[in-house]
């Protein structure tokens, strides 16, 4: 499967696990589209400060995004925090297509 362009916008479909219930105990692997951005990178460190290897480079999904306004004028959508999903790899991506937002449409 080839790769997006690198900090571009995209739709990912994936395999993730969705949290339900009153106090999120329920796990379901769940089939999930998000907008998420590729990254080509040789690897990251995990939380336990181990060392992963992405020869083909990572997806990151953020939570939430907004709409920012750069310096020249142009208006572009970009995660709004920190806060993420977490990094998909290339090999679990079941597709992935660019994202046709445009300044003004709902995100």
């Amino acid at each position: 499967m080839d790769t997006p362009k690198p900090y571009k916008n995209v739709w990912l479909t994936y395999k993730a696990y969705v949290t339900s219930g009153v106090y999120g105990e329920v796990r379901t692997l769940t089939t999930v589209r998000r907008r998420a951005f590729f990254t080509k990178s040789d690897g990251y460190y995990n939380q336990r400060n181990e060392w992963i290897e992405t020869p083909e480079g990572f997806y990151h999904v953020p939570r939430y995004w907004q709409e920012y306004t750069w310096s020249d004028g142009t208006t572009s959508l970009a995660p709004q925090t920190f806060q993420s999903y977490g990094r998909v790899l290339h090999e679990n991506v079941i597709k992935w297509e660019y994202d046709p937002w445009k300044p003004g449409d709902n995100y």
